[in-house]
């Protein structure tokens, strides 16, 4: 069998080259883009949005409308809250449940964060008072509701009390656990240096522990979200929760569905911003899970 020298063959020109590429080439080029429209975030996202909004219209619509209501019934309604032509107004009720769920947080994120540092370095008051903080932490905020009632009977200051035991308990313990778990060569570093107790506090263990307090925040945010509509519901006579008390007591359920999604907009709007800040505080961690 002869076997052709390389040198004996005949080059080939540009043209020849070109013109033997595969003529599959542009539909490889066409899938190639399709799968990426695909697994493309924005795209799987609005399919998502699609398919649950036709679920929902089919369910909907083979349901009794004093049960459940269709996405096209509960825009009707929105629109009914929005235009203020009904007995509630959407927007007074969510500066109200807003106003309430600030001042109870702003209270919690005070007192959680300086006593949940007062527990990590104090471990003989991190002793004596852990019990009690984990006690307290369990205890259903619901069961506290009559007695809050004795306390301080129903309206601004009830609730505000209640949004400030939903959160605050979160705040401590990822504080607490924050300032405990410093890295141990840091400190050591420090002590290596003669860093005073008062800059070692400053510039070593709150910079260490911030990722942790911010990640209480994050929790505690959400909780005092959830303890002012549960608050609402019981100790007040405005606001998103006792809107959502009163529709369903009227079994208005479009306008029921539409207040629960406002509410689901809220509380995704506040912990992302939560997360915001907790990116733009704690940058240095970012970076390190950058290069992990």
């Amino acid at each position: 069998m002869k076997v052709e020298d390389s040198e004996s063959r005949p080059e080939k020109k540009p043209e020849q080259l070109a013109s033997a590429l595969p003529e599959t080439l542009p539909a490889v080029t066409r899938a190639h883009g399709a799968r990426s429209i695909l697994e493309n975030k924005w795209f799987i996202r609005i399919v998502a949005f699609v398919i649950i909004m036709g679920i929902w219209q089919i369910v909907g619509s083979s349901t009794n409308p004093l049960f459940f209501s269709t996405p096209v019934g509960v825009i009707k309604g929105f629109g009914t809250l929005l235009s203020g032509q009904g007995n509630y107004s959407l927007l007074d009720a969510t500066i109200v449940t807003l106003e309430d769920m600030l001042a109870g947080f702003v209270i919690a994120a005070v007192v959680g964060v300086a006593f949940g540092i007062a527990l990590g370095v104090s471990r003989k008051l991190d002793v004596a008072l852990n019990p009690y903080v984990n006690a307290l932490y369990v205890t259903p905020r619901i069961a506290l509701i009559p007695l809050i009632i004795i306390w301080f009977g129903i309206g601004f200051t009830a609730i505000v009390f209640t949004v400030f035991l939903t959160a605050v308990f979160p705040m401590i313990i990822n504080t607490q656990a924050g300032v405990k778990n410093v890295s141990r060569s840091l400190l050591d570093t420090a002590n290596v240096f003669m860093v005073g107790p008062v800059r070692r506090f400053r510039s070593v263990i709150i910079p260490a522990a911030t990722p942790f307090i911010m990640a209480g925040l994050r929790l505690g945010v959400a909780e005092a979200f959830i303890g002012v509509i549960v608050a609402e519901m019981v100790l007040s006579l405005t606001g998103l929760g006792y809107m959502i008390t009163a529709f369903g007591q009227y079994y208005d359920t479009p306008q029921l569905i539409g207040t629960i999604l406002v509410l689901m907009i809220i509380g995704a709007a506040l912990t992302s911003f939560v997360q915001f800040l907790e990116s733009k505080i704690s940058y240095w961690k970012q970076t390190e899970r950058a290069f992990r």
